[in-house]
């Protein structure tokens, strides 16, 4: 439910967690007690939910079929260095850039590039390497397999 909101929020940032919940047709405060984990999701609310969102089928069904089981959807935490890579652009626009075949694989080229102060692009290149998505030989920069 978190990611969908986000989705339709990035589309509309004026969009609210009151007009989700009126989507969803469930009260304000026990969407945002289910979203802070404060409030357990029951089956039948899951399958209420379900049908006023519009997913892929294939998700929908995915969804029923643990439903079904009575498995418990485990929240993984995200690491701090994670989500600041999936929601801040500049680290996808990075490893882009150095993907190119004009890359010239350097912090003050990809600052360049980026049109931010090579500090900045040093510390989006620390990130990326500690997460394995690039790897630094010398002063030069390349995206890994996992980029």
């Amino acid at each position: 439910m978190q990611s969908e909101f986000e989705k339709i929020r990035a589309k509309n940032p004026a969009y609210s967690l009151r007009a989700f919940a009126k989507k969803l047709h469930l009260n304000s405060g026990t969407l945002s007690a289910l979203l802070q984990g404060k409030r357990k999701l029951t089956t039948k609310m899951a399958r209420e939910i379900l049908m006023h969102l519009k997913l892929e089928e294939n998700f929908h069904r995915w969804i029923a079929q643990i439903l079904k089981k009575g498995e418990k959807i485990e929240r993984i935490p995200l690491e701090v260095d994670r989500f600041e890579i999936i929601s801040t652009p500049i680290h996808l626009n990075a490893l882009n850039f150095l993907r190119t075949s004009q890359a010239e694989p350097t912090i003050p080229w990809l600052a360049k590039k980026l049109k931010k102060d090579a500090s900045e692009v040093a510390a989006v290149v620390e990130r990326l390497e500690r997460v394995g998505l690039l790897k630094i030989e010398g002063k030069k920069l390349f995206p890994t397999a996992l980029a």
